[in-house]
């Protein structure tokens, strides 16, 4: 009888209890040494790019924000997020000093208020902050520009070079369809997630437990997110919606999802 593979950070939290990026990449990174340790190769599946790739390139520089820094931000975007005047708090937020909010997605109250936080923190943007990633890329341009320079060198070689770089030796792999045949599969998919104790049992559940939409990290996932806003319109007239209502949660469900 074969023996299952074990899996790790898999209902390791409470809902109500928050997760950052940094935490995962501090867990990852701790699994990662000892499952190698134990003569395993450890395989790491799902995930956003963000956590990818701080658990490939590192966690950048950033400052934690205080208590007070927190509270203090919270404060000045509360006005804000309760009026669902985004232009205006990302106006706000630029004449504090950081005009690259303006390409955050509509509504992303929480990178918003971060953004605010590190700017509060530390004195500066955040996009002056260093992030590994980036700083990765621009070693390997300059270092490709220079192979180009000096007659170019084989693909076998460019990728020992590239994971010379790196504290490990990764190998990436990644899914790919037609785009149009991906979206209709995650159209279908999130549909499947609404039937019997789906999606938004659990968001009510959520709900229930005195989490609002954006408030922590099982709120803020996809999904999640849009049921506990369409959850709390539906509360508000008595516990029903309209057709053109549920339409609309399901159509922001499957373009968050894509």
């Amino acid at each position: 009888m074969d023996m299952e593979v074990p899996h790790h950070l898999v209902d390791i939290l409470h809902p109500s209890e928050d997760y950052s990026v940094g935490q995962f990449y501090k867990d990852a990174r701790k699994l990662t040494g000892e499952i190698l340790s134990r003569g395993h190769v450890p395989i790491v599946t799902g995930g956003t790019g963000l956590y990818l790739r701080w658990f490939i390139y590192g966690k950048p520089d950033v400052p934690k924000a205080s208590r007070e820094i927190t509270a203090e931000v919270n404060s000045e975007l509360e006005d804000f997020q309760r009026d669902g005047d985004w232009e205006a708090a990302v106006e706000f937020v630029v004449k504090a000093g950081d005009p690259a909010v303006r390409s955050l997605a509509a509504n992303d109250w929480y990178r918003l208020r971060r953004r605010l936080e590190i700017l509060k923190s530390s004195g500066v943007s955040p996009s002056a902050i260093e992030v590994p990633y980036n700083s990765f890329k621009e070693k390997l341009r300059s270092s490709d520009d220079a192979d180009a320079f000096d007659g170019g060198c084989s693909d076998v070689e460019a990728d020992e070079k590239k994971s010379k770089n790196l504290d490990y030796d990764f190998s990436c792999f990644f899914l790919s369809t037609q785009r149009m045949d991906l979206y209709r599969s995650i159209d279908f998919r999130c549909e499947d997630m609404l039937l019997d104790d789906g999606i938004l049992s659990e968001a009510n559940w959520l709900l229930d437990l005195g989490l609002m939409p954006n408030s922590n990290s099982a709120a803020r996932a996809i999904g999640y997110r849009q049921a506990m806003d369409f959850l709390l319109m539906s509360r508000e007239h008595g516990g029903s919606s309209s057709a053109q209502a549920f339409y609309r949660f399901l159509f922001e469900f499957q373009k968050a999802s894509r």
